[in-house]
């Protein structure tokens, strides 16, 4: 079974904006455009707002 996985970081207008493929993986739900707003050298901070329902998603990364 062959699995892609990858990211790609573009702008799109003003906004950076970071997307995640995990296709076939348990981390799809993952899968999305994220906005970038917030980063430094040991975060990086991820905004989602959802076309269909309109919330917002957040996600968080940090380097210990």
């Amino acid at each position: 079974v062959s699995q892609s996985r990858y990211w790609s970081y573009y702008m799109d207008g003003t906004e950076e904006k970071l997307e995640l493929d995990y296709d076939g993986s348990i981390l799809d739900e993952l899968e999305d455009d994220w906005e970038v707003i917030e980063y430094s050298s040991t975060q990086i901070r991820l905004k989602d707002v959802s076309g269909g329902n309109g919330g917002t998603d957040y996600l968080y990364l940090s380097k210990n």
